[in-house]
């Protein structure tokens, strides 16, 4: 399986490791290198580690880097260099269970295999180790891309209740790709 890594990449990994931190690509980036897509790959590149937001914010600040930190209480940070990424610390999130899209609650956590369970479907919940060349796939999200599966991290009815959106993200996903 061939993930295509920029250098760009290579060297924000780098920056994280010097820093005590793994850095990993999630979602589609990941998915669609998964499923063979290496040509058609799109620009959208979701970064996640444990780090939190302050301290990626300091650690790139000296750098090459533009830090955009305006969505940090969500731990999200936009980081800017020849290409835009968007880095989201591990979390764990509650919502009021109507199908809004917000949540309403956001605990940062160390923990990947957590952080996947709150992601829509198992194939967006792939992770790759940038420095260490690996997928990282704690709900088997390869196997539903091989048997073509579109499948919730958790139940599918507290997914929806969580965000509504989902259920117009599922039927996309599925008539994109296929997958029951």
């Amino acid at each position: 399986m061939n993930v295509k890594i920029s250098k760009e990449l290579q060297e924000l990994a780098e920056i994280f490791k010097s820093n005590g931190e793994e850095l990993y690509i999630v979602g589609g980036y990941v998915r669609d290198a998964v499923m063979g897509a290496v040509g058609t790959l799109k620009n959208d590149v979701d970064l996640c580690s444990a780090c939190r937001p302050n301290k990626l914010v300091k650690m790139l600040k000296n750098t090459k880097y533009l830090v955009d930190d305006k969505n940090a209480k969500y731990g999200t940070i936009v980081i800017t260099g020849q290409k835009r990424y968007e880095h989201t610390t591990f979390r764990r999130e509650n919502y009021n269970l109507n199908g809004e899209h917000n949540p309403t609650g956001i605990e940062f956590i160390k923990d990947l295999s957590l952080d996947a369970r709150r992601r829509d479907f198992t194939i967006n919940a792939i992770y790759y180790n940038i420095l260490k060349e690996e997928l990282v796939d704690p709900v088997n999200g390869v196997e539903d891309i091989k048997n073509k599966i579109l499948r919730t991290t958790i139940n599918s009815n507290q997914t929806f209740k969580e965000d509504s959106e989902r259920i117009l993200r599922m039927i996309r996903f599925a008539c994109t790709f296929n997958f029951e």
